[in-house]
């Protein structure tokens, strides 16, 4: 429920500040599980992580850091490119590529740090302790970037360049026939789009038919596998945009026309 509230603030009031928002829910989150590490031989975990995930909810999550920052990078296309430039998809892909190439070097970097089930209780909690004090770093490095280096790119009052402030009536453009070549692309995409979602399946089913069965190096290669498919299909559906973007453009230029 607060993601959307904190859209709507970004759009009225400007960027930078949702985003250190919704990045302090993110600090508050990491130092809870690092606070539940330090104390769980002394308190339950359960409080603190009750605590980091209200904190964290209530700044609207991971995807509130992602929407908002994917924002920027628009608004920074937007300001910098002609309206309609077809290369705008194309960066928020890469964007969002660069995004989950992040997690996967997370997920490798806590891989390294896992050890095996039958190690003594002290490495498993040295172990943690190192997870979520990298978390905290890592959070807290985000915050003070966006602090002192992002700078706000949404001006509502002075934005002149919105497509529902457009005047006159909305064009009609009656799509053309396509060329077979054309056709057999945007099929083989739509398999290929069906086939990735299968991938999706097939990961879960790991859990299904061998749980408990792998040991935590091997969850972490899954698991980055999974996220190495979805950087690539980020790139495939911004270079779809980026067609579609084309024809958006045109009917634009016509309708300024």
């Amino acid at each position: 429920m607060a993601a959307p509230l904190i859209g709507t603030w970004s759009d009225k009031k400007g960027r930078k500040n949702p985003l250190l928002y919704a990045l302090f829910g993110l600090v508050m989150y990491t130092l809870c599980h690092l606070m539940a590490t330090i104390t769980y031989e002394h308190m339950s975990v359960y409080y603190w992580f009750f605590a980091g995930e209200i904190s964290i909810g209530f700044t609207g999550s991971i995807g509130a850091i992602y929407g908002t920052s994917l924002a920027i990078v628009t608004d920074d296309c937007r300001n910098k490119l002609k309206p309609g430039s077809s290369t705008v998809p194309m960066r928020i892909g890469v964007a969002s590529f660069v995004q989950s190439i992040g997690s996967i070097l997370g997920t490798m970097g806590m891989s390294l740090l896992a050890v095996p089930a039958l190690a003594p209780s002290l490495s498993h909690k040295l172990s943690f302790f190192k997870a979520s004090l990298i978390q905290v770093s890592f959070a807290l490095a985000a915050f003070i970037y966006a602090y002192f280096l992002v700078r706000e790119t949404h001006f509502p009052l002075e934005d002149h360049f919105l497509y529902n402030r457009l005047e006159g009536s909305v064009d009609t453009h009656i799509e053309e026939p396509k060329s077979m070549p054309r056709k057999l692309r945007d099929n083989f995409v739509a398999l290929l789009e069906v086939g990735l979602q299968f991938s999706n399946l097939a990961y879960c089913a790991v859990f299904v038919f061998i749980q408990f069965s792998f040991l935590k190096f091997q969850f972490s290669v899954c698991e980055m596998f999974l996220f190495a498919i979805i950087s690539v299909r980020l790139l495939e559906s911004a270079s779809i945009l980026s067609e579609h973007f084309k024809l958006f453009a045109g009917c634009y230029r016509v309708y300024k026309l």
